[in-house]
């Protein structure tokens, strides 16, 4: 008898959960709206892998099929295709093996490290108006990077390893990828310059 009217209750809480199909939205304490905005058509890329916006310019870490650079720009008014910047290559000035992308939005410079520790900073401004050397600084830093993700401030480069929060390990060099932690024992809080 008890087995009885223990399957009768389960088969009436399934039969109401069936009929059920309301749905209420979740509530969040901010909520942006935001509206699509279809920008071009002609362009034909891989995948993208980070985007950068420099003003009215739509940066993307991305290949096309019409040029062999890294980058390209789209205006974001107008949706056109800018073009493309960044050459592929091992040469001084050319990108090669890179995953990190810094952007340093006072300067207007877009920077990339590759895996051999090069550091190439490109002109955004030069770039999108087609000047054929956009390179404003490339050097090669004294140690391989193993950070997963990196940020310009000012003359410094905060750098992150790691994907986790447990497992997460945060330091700064110096534009040239010198390890300033002897610096940073000075000043052992988050400056406010981070904090934002």
């Amino acid at each position: 008898m008890k087995h009885l009217l223990i399957l009768a209750v389960a088969l009436l809480a399934s039969k109401n959960s069936q009929n059920d199909t309301s749905y209420s939205a979740p509530q969040f304490k901010q909520q942006v709206v935001a509206e699509v905005k279809h920008l071009n058509d002609n362009l034909i890329i891989g995948s993208v892998y980070r985007l950068h916006i420099f003003g009215d310019n739509l940066i993307m870490q991305a290949r096309s099929i019409d040029n062999n650079n890294e980058f390209q720009a789209i205006s974001l008014s107008t949706g056109e295709h800018l073009g493309g910047f960044g050459t592929r290559g091992r040469a001084q000035n050319e990108l090669s093996d890179y995953m990190i992308t810094l952007r340093d939005g006072k300067k207007g410079l877009l920077s990339a490290i590759d895996n051999s520790g090069k550091f190439l900073s490109l002109d955004i401004s030069k770039a999108v108006s087609g000047e054929s050397n956009c390179v404003a600084m490339a050097h090669k830093m004294p140690h391989y990077p193993t950070a997963t993700q990196a940020h310009h401030f000012g003359e410094r480069i905060l750098h992150t390893e790691g994907s986790t929060k447990t497992c997460t390990r945060i330091f700064t060099t110096d534009i040239y990828g010198r390890d300033t932690v002897v610096l940073e024992r000075e000043h052992p809080f988050v400056s406010a310059e981070l904090e934002d």
